[in-house]
């Protein structure tokens, strides 16, 4: 048996509810990332994967402005 491109369903476009899935009830707040929360009053683990990134990009940024002045 053959499928049509027509009858194929693209999913990575799908959206799925969840909650009508699952049968869960729908979850009233979800952060959207807006929401202004001061760095201290986030979690400890949070702050220290945050500084641990930003400490690594800060190293990977000062060896890369090294190499270029290497090729200067």
């Amino acid at each position: 048996m053959e499928i049509s491109e027509e009858k194929v369903i693209d999913l990575k476009k799908a959206m799925i509810s969840f909650s009508q899935l699952t049968g869960l009830p729908h979850t009233a707040f979800i952060y959207t990332g807006n929401e202004e929360i001061p760095f201290n009053e986030t979690h400890p683990v949070y702050q220290t994967i945050l500084r641990q990134e930003f400490a690594d990009a800060i190293r990977r940024s000062a060896k890369a402005r090294k190499r270029v002045l290497d090729l200067l």
